[in-house]
């Protein structure tokens, strides 16, 4: 119950954070499900439940007063309660899988694009509205800026507005898995003798034809609807392919002995040359033909005999 607590206290930080303008109460809402993975893996799914429960209660009481109650308690559950539940559930229950990452990986991704069909067609999410353009024309009209400038402004928001469903849902896609692999991490720190979950993966093949036949349909379709649902699902599926290459790129500095200094000087480097993040996406992607952890692991193997 209390994990259950702290998730609700959490997630509640983004409105608190909003209202005062504290940037720190933001970014510590972002951690607000990796409590409930901590109890989820290190005990039962009844426990997991229950704090489940008490979190989303909580939600609901701490949102009560607000116009979009209800609204916010089902996102709430679907964007944070029912991915762990089912990530912790699917772990205890196939701890010796091979690729279990991989496979909750790629479940993962899809259960994100479901979450893209929800927000772009339910009503009352927003869909492509997400940003209210006569308001943002009114706003840049009282700005001081030239009718250049600001229609410069308005064109490249304009530009960026179909595309903002699926890159919302990638950031949450990013957040919960950081949380899901910091859950991993933490825990045989502080809980003596508990082996560490490996956190390499390898996504399906299938997985990876899918992704190349929706990114050849969004480039062909670019400028229609099915087009850009197929470009922004894209964006999403490309998540896991990013991650799946950050973890061969972790395990060729381990088995190359390059120390974690070097290893983040090269993620720094990758915010400032895009080529970078091309190539760990393309190491992700092309894993699964490849086979590049498996060797690398052999090396490593044949090394200590």
């Amino acid at each position: 119950m209390g994990a259950g607590a702290l998730s609700a206290a959490l997630v509640t930080m983004i409105l608190a954070g909003n209202i005062v303008g504290s940037f720190l109460f933001i970014i510590l809402s972002y951690f607000a499900t990796l409590p409930l993975f901590l109890v989820g893996f290190t005990f039962d799914t009844k426990s997991l439940g229950i704090a489940a429960a008490t979190s989303t209660a909580l939600v609901l009481l701490l949102t009560i007063s607000g116009p979009s109650t209800l609204l916010v308690t089902f996102t709430y559950i679907f964007w944070n309660i029912l991915p762990v539940l089912w990530i912790c559930f699917y772990t205890n229950l196939n701890k010796k899988h091979p690729n279990l990452n991989g496979e909750l990986m790629y479940q993962l991704a899809l259960y994100a694009v479901g979450l893209l069909i929800i927000i772009k067609y339910l009503p009352g999410f927003g869909g492509d509205n997400i940003i209210d353009m006569n308001a943002m024309n009114k706003a840049m009209e009282t700005s001081k800026a030239s009718k250049a400038d600001v229609q410069q402004v308005l064109n490249t928001i304009k530009l960026i507005i179909p595309y903002l469903s699926g890159f919302m849902i990638s950031s949450w896609l990013l957040m919960i898995t950081f949380n899901w692999f910091l859950a991993n991490k933490i825990l045989p720190r502080i809980i003596p003798n508990l082996p560490a979950i490996k956190r390499d993966f390898t996504l399906p093949k299938i997985y990876i034809a899918g992704l190349a036949c929706l990114g050849t349909i969004g480039s062909i379709f670019s400028g229609q609807n099915f087009g850009l649902l197929a470009i922004n699902i894209s964006v999403i599926l490309l998540i896991p392919c990013f991650l799946s290459g950050i973890s061969i790129v972790n395990l060729i500095a381990k088995n190359k002995g390059i120390n974690k200094l070097m290893l983040g000087v090269f993620y720094v480097f990758m915010l400032f040359f895009p080529i970078l993040i091309i190539f760990v996406l393309l190491l992700g992607i092309f894993e699964p033909w490849l086979h590049l952890r498996n060797k690398f692991v052999k090396v490593k193997i044949d090394l200590e005999n």
